[in-house]
């Protein structure tokens, strides 16, 4: 029988503290739980006990709530951490970037803490597959941190920051910069004339947009000189900007939240990560694999694991992970090809992404791949969205995708026939 999970929970209010007991009390037999209404207490809680998950309110007595989820992470650098709040500020989002794994609105009901600890739970089961560290461990190359756009995160916070605060600290890694104005000056965008220089580019793509795109480029160009010639970082990054932005859109469509958007454009961005990890340091194998899901006619993710052990959704999972990004975002990596295994009853951001990604593989005209001989075999998990209620909506998404890329041509839409019945 596996050892029960241990999780620490946080919280001052006492009433949401003894709902959160009372709800959590049918996970006793899987979990076992251990409450604090002080932060003190509850430092000294992990200082002794070692506890697979915290769950704290952001506003604590004794600590400021931004200090003990550090500390949280010093003292069990490999336990969940989960912030529960009130406030919707951004600042607070930025302030814990690297250290908070979920974000939950409070009131939090106990069904949606057991919902999002379980799929943290199922995301580190992945992670620490013993098979997959060790292919990791055999790679020679991975991509660092992306640390300028860390650096963007903390300055944002700052209620004094400005675009020449952002512009300045782009503007440090000169590969970094033109990169990111190769894209915006890209027809991907459409801007009305040419752009010059960051500051402009800023006032007309706005800052968040500004920071996803140093986001991909301080993780995409480390790799621009290792990667073989007949594969093309720049149709990966052509393909991961409509990914993000069509995720983006459909949900925007569904009136999700600002949040739920913002983790989708991220998601998206990254979503192919672990293929460019492949290919700097197993070039050989990919190809095989690509191969063989031509032969097989089999998705690419499935004949990455038969060469390789491991698909490019854990590797860049585990990448993210290394680098202390959300859950949220991780989890949307992981199971990009899978979605129900993240949110199996209802429409969420993965649920987005499986969809842009579909399109992006099955209807883009753009001929060039990754690699000049993929031609991926790449399924859309119909049963899964027909049981969510969307099959006859996805020509609807379909539409979305069409209107970002500028695609043309009603035979697409005979593809996703059988779909919409």
């Amino acid at each position: 029988m596996p050892e029960k999970k241990k999780i620490l929970i946080v919280e001052p209010e006492e009433f949401h503290l003894q709902s959160l007991y009372a709800g959590l009390s049918e996970c006793a037999e899987r979990w076992d739980f251990a409450f604090s209404g002080n932060a003190i207490e509850a430092l000294t809680k992990l200082e002794v006990e070692k506890y697979d998950a915290v769950v704290t309110n952001i506003k604590l007595t004794g600590v400021d709530g931004a200090e003990f989820i550090h500390r949280n992470r010093e003292i069990l650098p490999n336990s969940v951490r989960i912030i529960m709040t009130t406030v919707k500020d951004k600042n607070i989002l930025y302030q814990m970037t690297g250290c908070a794994h979920q974000f939950l609105l409070k009131p939090v009901k106990p069904l949606e803490l057991i919902e999002t600890l379980e799929r943290a739970f199922y995301l580190r089961g992945i992670l620490n597959d013993a098979h997959l560290m060790e292919i990791i461990r055999g790679m020679k190359s991975l991509p660092s941190a992306p640390q300028v756009y860390f650096e963007l995160m903390q300055i944002i916070q700052s209620p004094v920051s400005s675009i020449i605060d952002i512009a300045e600290i782009i503007a440090k890694d000169q590969g970094l910069t033109v990169k990111i104005m190769q894209m915006v000056n890209s027809a991907f965008f459409g801007l009305p004339r040419k752009v010059e220089n960051i500051n402009l580019a800023v006032n007309l793509l706005g800052l968040e947009t500004i920071t996803n795109l140093t986001l991909m480029a301080d993780v995409f160009q480390q790799y621009s000189d290792a990667i073989l010639k007949e594969f093309s970082v720049d149709y990966l990054t052509q393909h991961s900007l409509n990914t993000a932005l069509t995720a983006q859109s459909i949900l925007k469509s569904e009136h999700a939240g600002e949040a739920a958007q913002t983790a989708s454009y991220t998601a998206g961005l990254l979503h192919d990560v672990g293929k460019l990890v492949f290919i700097a340091n197993m070039p050989q194998e990919y190809s095989q694999a690509v191969e063989l899901s031509q032969a097989k006619k089999i998705p690419l993710f499935e004949a990455e694991r038969e060469v390789m052990g491991a698909d490019h959704q854990s590797v860049g999972a585990y990448l993210l992970n290394l680098w202390n990004f959300p859950d949220n975002i991780t989890e949307m990596v992981a199971c990009h090809h899978n979605p129900k295994l993240l949110s199996p009853d209802t429409f969420s951001p993965v649920t987005a992404i499986h969809i842009a990604n579909y399109f992006e593989h099955m209807l883009n005209p753009v001929k060039e791949k990754i690699a000049n001989n993929e031609v991926e075999s790449y399924l859309l998990d119909v049963e899964y969205l027909k049981a969510l209620g969307l099959g006859k909506k996805v020509r609807s998404y379909l539409e979305i995708y069409r209107e970002i890329i500028r695609a043309n041509g009603e035979e697409q839409k005979a593809e996703l026939k059988e779909i919409s019945k």
